[in-house]
């Protein structure tokens, strides 16, 4: 099946963006087939939360031609200033293009550092492009320490569905 954050991964990978694919995002490429796939409006990517890490993988997103924004707004000019507060505020940034395409850059997750989703990631392909997983558990897991409204509507579904398959 067709990924259109393919682009975004393999910049990430040529620019040494350390990376881990979180969320429904990561949760979808341990599908079994299409009818395990569950819709997000987003591709939610954790970075190793460090400026030069997170400046890199801005740079990928600007060059790809997404605007980007947190919570305080659009973001302007890149500079290590900025970028050093959002670090240090752990901010997401969202990216968004003209295609309606949505990538999260997240800074944090529940339940778990960078440094654990990064050790205990799986690999996988998309082409020739090596796409970066957290494990399945640990990212079900996160969602159920998150515990928000739509999360615990997230594990009701996807348990339903996993039920359904078996």
């Amino acid at each position: 099946m067709p990924d259109p954050y393919v682009e975004v991964i393999r910049d990430f990978n040529r620019n040494r963006v350390l990376y881990v694919v979180v969320g429904v995002s990561g949760i979808n490429y341990y599908a079994k087939d299409a009818r395990q796939l569950i819709l997000t409006a987003d591709y939610d990517v954790l970075l190793k939360p460090e400026l030069a890490n997170v400046m890199d993988a801005i740079k990928v997103m600007k060059k790809l031609g997404f605007v980007l924004t947190t919570k305080e707004g659009r973001l302007g000019r890149i500079t290590k200033k900025s970028v050093g507060r959002i670090v240090s505020s752990g901010l997401t940034v969202v990216c968004e293009n003209h295609h309606g395409n949505m990538v999260e850059l997240c800074l944090q997750v529940s339940g778990f550092s960078f440094q654990q989703l990064s050790q205990n990631a799986r690999e996988f392909r998309a082409g020739r492009t090596h796409i970066t997983v957290g494990l399945l558990r640990d990212l079900l897991h996160s969602k159920e320490i998150a515990n928000r409204p739509k999360d615990r509507l997230f594990l009701e579904k996807y348990r339903a569905m996993l039920t359904e398959e078996d």
